[in-house]
């Protein structure tokens, strides 16, 4: 399985949830849905209907929004949830419809 972070350029909480995520280095997938109608659909019906951004599932399980990832991180939850994706490189890799990127 893996870290998916469903987002929008348009939504303010996506830097967050993707700077905490960086924070902890793992590996996952921010999928923009701003402009798929596909994708859209898609984070529609994997979360039960949500249309907000970010929305973001570890392991196929729907974590919630940015709310919800800071709290599992407050209780010390997200580190054991996210262990097996820690990536040693220092560099984030993003995938965004298909297309990587380092930075």
């Amino acid at each position: 399985m893996s870290i998916i972070v469903y987002t929008s350029k348009r939504c303010p909480y996506r830097e967050h949830g993707k700077r905490l995520l960086t924070e902890k280095n793992p590996d996952y997938k921010v999928i923009d849905v701003a402009n798929s109608d596909e994708e859209r659909n898609a984070l529609v019906e994997k979360s039960n209907g949500l249309r907000t951004v970010p929305q973001i599932f570890i392991d196929g399980k729907h974590i919630g929004g940015f709310d919800s990832l800071s709290k599992l991180n407050k209780d010390g939850k997200l580190d054991l949830m996210i262990s097996k994706y820690l990536i040693k490189s220092p560099l984030h890799k993003e995938i965004i419809f298909g297309h990587s990127l380092r930075y």
